[in-house]
């Protein structure tokens, strides 16, 4: 079977989630790890509920979510929930207001008005978007509107392209460094993966930076491979591409790249087959 027709996987059973003790995952604002156990224990808060809901996202795109929730809070007019995604295997924000066809998993019962519904277990959080950009703007002449949008475009360029960065950093590096032309495969599985939203220079600049951030190990690099495989299908087609790039872009692949690539199909096939 061709790298190229490697498709197709299913999402990880929400019910794995409900059976842990705890999940932990990287708070990226942070940089701490946080642990989300998969019980409400507090009614008046969002953590521990497992909701599945559909969502399109600034750009159009439309995904089928499933997430354990940690935390909901409003910042403006807008209430946003943030929880570990079993698509991602990672915190992922989301705007209520996009969300749809939302059911708590565990009861099965239907959330009619998800911003209504989460707004009740919300807190304010009127700094959620200023982080990122604090050194870089006066707060006196603060456009809040614009920072937000910008955090949420940058949101969306994360999510879309942290998986496959990290299995190409894993293959690139397997020599022991990344190359130039290297680097330009990345940048070119960055630009094509971002779609319309790579006509925002800062915002391509910004995920090759946190390409050349990241060393993914060898365990890293088999669940980031997964979670392609369970996503959408356009961006197993497109990794895949690249990642054969990749391996080729000194020359004749070096062992540990062959080795990679057949880890690589290796985990697709299992992942369809499971």
């Amino acid at each position: 079977m061709s790298i190229l027709g490697l498709f197709g996987g299913k999402e990880e059973p929400w019910r794995r989630l409900a059976e842990k003790e705890f999940v932990e995952a990287l708070n990226e604002d942070t940089g701490e790890l946080i642990e989300i156990r998969p019980t409400q224990r507090n009614p008046n808060a969002a953590e521990g509920l497992l909701v599945g809901f559909s969502y399109k996202d600034g750009s159009g795109s439309s995904s089928k979510r499933t997430i354990l929730c940690w935390r909901a809070f409003s910042n403006g007019e807008m209430i946003y929930v943030t929880g570990y995604c079993t698509i991602r295997e990672a915190l992922r924000t989301f705007r209520t207001d996009r969300m749809r066809d939302v059911k708590e998993l565990r009861s099965k019962s239907a959330i009619s008005n998800p911003a209504n519904y989460f707004a009740k277990l919300a807190e304010p959080d009127e700094d959620a978007f200023d982080h990122l950009e604090a050194e870089h703007f006066n707060h006196s002449n603060y456009d809040h509107n614009y920072w937000r949008e910008r955090y949420e475009k940058r949101s969306r360029a994360h999510g879309l392209c942290i998986e496959g960065l990290r299995v190409l950093a894993h293959i690139a590096l397997v020599d022991g460094s990344e190359s130039d032309a290297e680097t330009q495969v990345v940048r070119s599985y960055i630009v094509e993966r971002l779609g319309s939203l790579s006509s925002d220079a800062e915002i391509v600049e910004d995920m090759l930076s946190t390409a050349r951030g990241l060393a993914p190990t060898s365990r890293s690099f088999s669940i980031a491979v997964g979670a392609v495989a369970q996503g959408d299908k356009t961006n197993l087609e497109l990794l895949s591409r690249k990642a054969l790039e990749l391996a080729k872009a000194d020359g004749a692949a070096h062992t540990g790249e062959t080795v990679a690539l057949k880890k690589f199909i290796e985990i697709v096939r299992k992942k369809q087959n499971s």
